[in-house]
């Protein structure tokens, strides 16, 4: 069994955030009745491998494939899934490695094709567009500044 290959946090960790991502949309579609949006999250290690993220990319791509069915289910309910890719937070440092984060996120707004990391704003303009736009359903927005590209 693969559990005893992966440290046993990360095997909590998928079970943990998936089950909130279902809590979460549970709770949201009973108060959003028959019209409205949830927007969930993911992450661009679901479609671009990170070693040592087998975790994070199995919790994302649950996400994305559950956002898709209950955006049928929920109907007219839509349900989306935001795909971010390196944006910069508070958290960022210790994600990174705190000693190294300024040189790694310098590297990585230098190879992207954009010439920058992401911003919370780019996400939020993202999770606006999901709401606003009552024509999407179903979909992973993938807000990553070209990261898929490299």
């Amino acid at each position: 069994m693969l559990q005893g290959r992966f440290p046993k946090t990360d095997v909590q960790l998928y079970i943990k955030s998936h089950q909130h991502q279902l809590a979460v949309t549970t709770w949201a579609s009973d108060f959003n009745a028959l019209t409205g949006s949830i927007t969930l999250f993911s992450g661009t290690v679901t479609q671009k491998p990170l070693p040592g993220a087998t975790m994070f990319a199995a919790v994302g791509a649950a996400t994305e494939a559950s956002a898709r069915i209950w955006g049928m289910e929920l109907a007219p309910l839509r349900v989306n899934t935001v795909v971010p890719g390196i944006i910069a937070t508070p958290v960022s440092p210790s994600l990174m490695g705190n000693d190294g984060a300024a040189q790694a996120q310098a590297g990585f707004a230098e190879a992207l094709p954009v010439g920058r990391i992401g911003t919370p704003e780019d996400v939020a303009h993202a999770v606006e567009f999901l709401i606003a736009n009552s024509f999407v359903s179903g979909i992973s927005l993938v807000v990553d500044c070209g990261h898929r590209l490299i």
